[in-house]
């Protein structure tokens, strides 16, 4: 916890690539190797970085084995828990790249603006404004993912449907007046095909300081 009472507030809302699960053990990477650790070593006390990372989690469909993967059902109370917040980094889609739900770059596009429309009504900053958004695009799903141990859950298309997510998620973040980053641009994944190895972790972190900076 920060406890500097004018601390920017930053909440970090994704899956586990916000988590920091690690794509060779099935673990998690430290807090200091973590992006979302990164982010705030590189901006100091006068920021107050909050990690809300959750293995599995999907933009707003359900998980049929497995519960609590809903990101659109945790994050009202997310929200509310946490306000006043400043600026919110929502990172999420490559669960959604999973064959069992069948979606395209198109259909994970319109739900995360179901996120961002529910950021609009239940998010205040500390003038009870909404808070600045930061949509940041996940990295590739591996090429080779159906080589990979659990690849299966994605499945061949998976691959091609993240490279499209860059450019849909740009075109929301432009019609909304929002920032985007496009998180392939800076991290790629491990040997598990889906989870940013450690060197993207610090590179991701890095480059979303710039742009928190410049916000």
């Amino acid at each position: 916890m920060n406890t500097n009472p004018d601390a920017i507030t930053i909440l970090c809302y994704g899956d586990s690539n916000t988590r920091g699960s690690r794509p060779d053990n099935w673990r998690r990477y430290s807090a200091n190797v973590r992006w979302t650790g990164i982010l705030q070593a590189g901006l100091g006390p006068e920021y107050y970085v909050i990690e809300e990372g959750r293995g599995g989690r999907t933009t707003d469909i359900d998980h049929p084995q497995v519960p609590g993967r809903n990101g659109r059902l945790y994050l009202q109370p997310c929200l509310e828990s946490h306000n006043p917040l400043d600026i919110i980094i929502i990172m999420l889609g490559t669960n959604d790249l999973k064959q069992m739900f069948k979606r395209t770059a198109q259909d994970i596009g319109h739900a995360l603006e179901s996120l961002l429309d529910d950021i609009n009504l239940y998010a205040k900053d500390r003038n009870n404004d909404t808070p600045k958004i930061i949509i940041v695009s996940p990295v590739y799903i591996a090429k080779n993912i159906l080589d990979t141990e659990g690849g299966e859950r994605f499945g061949e298309s998976a691959h091609e449907k993240s490279l499209k997510l860059a450019a849909v998620y740009k075109q929301i973040a432009d019609n909304r007046g929002l920032i985007f980053f496009d998180a392939a641009q800076v991290a790629s994944v491990g040997p598990d095909g889906v989870h940013i190895d450690e060197t993207g972790h610090k590179s991701l972190g890095q480059a979303l300081t710039k742009v928190v900076v410049s916000v």
